[in-house]
């Protein structure tokens, strides 16, 4: 399945690279503009124009019965992100701890800058459940609660933002 959801956020594209690539800023947007349950990032590192990073949150599961069976009330997931200084997108790459390989969420984060100095950042990612009789339904939960935690991030972004 492929998502992709967008939205605008008020400030130039250096300053949102510089916003998600910082630890500190970026567990609070986590957890006080989007519900997250827990959020840290474990490692990062900046070299030869290269950003890294990746951390690990703790999300609830709001889904049926069944897959809060696979899943439990919250999930772990583990985001890597890798940014060229020169790129407008980051690759972005994410895997559930509890399910490992039975799923793979990978693709773009990309941040355009607009005449206004506002910036369009789009996710684009590709999504595969492999877990028999409900990896459809899996993947549909992940798209729209996907979507939303975006929407949300972006309104706290823009309330919380100092220029």
């Amino acid at each position: 399945m492929h998502v992709k959801t967008e939205a605008t956020y008020r400030c130039n594209a250096e300053a949102y690279w510089e916003e998600l690539f910082d630890a500190e800023r970026r567990t609070r947007r986590e957890l006080e503009g989007c519900d997250t349950v827990a959020f840290e990032v474990r490692q990062q590192r900046h070299e030869n124009g290269v950003a890294e990073q990746e951390s690990v949150m703790e999300v609830k599961v709001d889904a049926p019965g069944p897959v809060r069976k696979v899943f439990g009330q919250t999930t772990r997931i583990v985001e890597s992100g890798t940014k060229k200084d020169t790129d407008d997108f980051c690759s972005v790459v994410f895997r559930s701890e509890k399910i490992g390989d039975k799923a793979t969420m990978a693709g773009t984060l990309r941040c355009v800058e607009q005449s206004d100095g506002t910036s369009q950042v789009t996710l684009e990612l590709d999504l595969k459940v492999k877990i028999f009789g409900i990896g459809g339904m899996v993947e549909k939960i992940v798209a729209e609660q996907l979507a939303e935690h975006f929407q949300k991030d972006a309104k706290w972004f823009n309330a919380n933002y100092a220029k």
